[in-house]
């Protein structure tokens, strides 16, 4: 939006996610959490030709960015999620992260509550539950 392109449409989930990233201005991941491998996340730096199919965009550099990664590697950046985790029709189980960089942890908390509502209001969920983790 910031560089004069409309809004897509992908899903409701996405959308939300979107709409909360807006509003609050965070990047904000969205992943099909059944798709994670392994039982945690961790949050490094990308690394010079590490293998990173951004959603849509075939295979990015993500070189100096922070991504998260699973058992498999990498699913996140503040710029692009990866393929192989993105929400689709199929998706049961959400995981959200919000690139809280600025160390606002009460605007990162409001912008997680705001995703419950939406969740709440437009998937048919119980909103979850928010865990708020400092790195």
């Amino acid at each position: 939006m910031l560089q004069g392109k409309e809004l897509y449409h992908i899903d409701t989930l996405v959308d939300l996610i979107n709409l909360a990233s807006i509003r609050f201005g965070y990047s904000i991941g969205g992943f099909d959490a059944a798709q994670i491998q392994g039982s945690s996340l961790t949050l490094g730096i990308g690394k010079k030709d590490e293998p990173y199919e951004g959603i849509g965009r075939g295979v990015i550099n993500i070189e100096g960015l922070p991504v998260y990664r699973d058992a498999s590697g990498g699913i996140g950046t503040p710029t692009s999620d990866h393929e192989r985790t993105k929400i689709s029709i199929h998706t049961t189980h959400l995981l959200v992260l919000i690139n809280g960089y600025d160390g606002n942890e009460h605007e990162v908390m409001d912008n997680a509550l705001f995703i419950q509502q939406l969740l709440r209001k437009y998937c048919q969920s119980d909103g979850g539950t928010v865990t708020l983790y400092r790195g």
